[in-house]
């Protein structure tokens, strides 16, 4: 384990073409930091995970720990030069440093681009409006500035939410006055009939291929996953449509990854 808070700052250049991928760095070091690792090691790939905290969910099945923040770029810098390619588990790591890597001659899978797309939700939407791929109605909202939306609405944090945290179902004016004061947006509650997930994985080359649909039931209280029903019974054109958005997105934005 190497503490980067303690270590000097990576000197300026970038790295050497990596010929064969045999280190895969890792910022985030949760849980699936450790579905990863479990992957990489059927590979025959080293890992190196960067985490803040030394007792990380991954700290005892990755080949190295680097103990350091996800928005230092000392720490990620050292990451990447530990690896012949990074990915993140998180949204938590700066995009600016990811970027700043990338422009430096090292590999990020997926890319600065991806990250800068999904950290935000109020960009994640507009970048599925862009797509032509439907969405509930959403505008930017700011309790103090803007009119709000008909009753009822979704509150959603644009950055920062999950697990349910950032998100509140809006169903009297009373408690707009309560909603936290940082960027965020409304969005239009819809009656959901059926809710499904798809994981895309999309290689360098442009090659995708995706694993079953699935269906998730949420907690109606908590606006947390609560059940997985894998594979989902749906329809074969539904299927064909979460396929389609799904391998869309992933094309639209050059991914590289799961």
């Amino acid at each position: 384990m190497t503490d980067v808070s303690k270590s000097p700052a990576a000197e300026d250049g970038a790295p050497e073409p990596a010929r064969r991928i045999s280190t895969i760095g890792i910022a985030g070091g949760g849980q699936l930091a450790r579905m990863l690792i479990e992957a990489a090691e059927e590979l025959g790939l080293r890992t190196v995970v960067l985490d803040p905290d030394a007792r990380c969910s991954a700290s005892t099945c990755a080949n190295e720990l680097l103990v350091g923040g996800l928005e230092s770029p000392t720490a990620l810098t050292q990451l990447a030069r530990a690896s012949d390619a990074l990915t993140f588990e998180i949204e938590r790591v700066d995009v600016s440093v990811l970027e700043s890597l990338e422009q430096a001659g090292f590999t990020v899978s997926p890319s600065s681009r991806v990250l800068g797309t999904i950290q935000d939700k109020l960009v994640q939407k507009r970048f599925l409006e862009s797509l032509s791929i439907p969405t509930p109605a959403f505008r930017p909202f700011d309790p103090d500035a803007d009119t709000p939306p008909a009753l009822p609405f979704v509150w959603k944090a644009r950055r920062g939410g999950y697990d349910g945290r950032g998100v509140a179902v809006i169903r009297d004016r009373g408690e707009i006055a309560g909603l936290p004061r940082l960027p965020a947006m409304t969005e239009e509650l819809v009656d959901l009939q059926h809710e499904f997930a798809i994981i895309v994985a999309r290689s360098a080359d442009g090659r995708t291929e995706c694993y079953p649909l699935t269906e998730i039931h949420m907690d109606p209280e908590a606006n947390i996953l609560d059940t997985v029903v894998a594979p989902a019974t749906a329809d074969a054109d539904v299927v064909r449509t979460c396929r389609r958005y799904a391998c869309e997105i992933a094309d639209a934005l050059d991914y590289v990854g799961v």
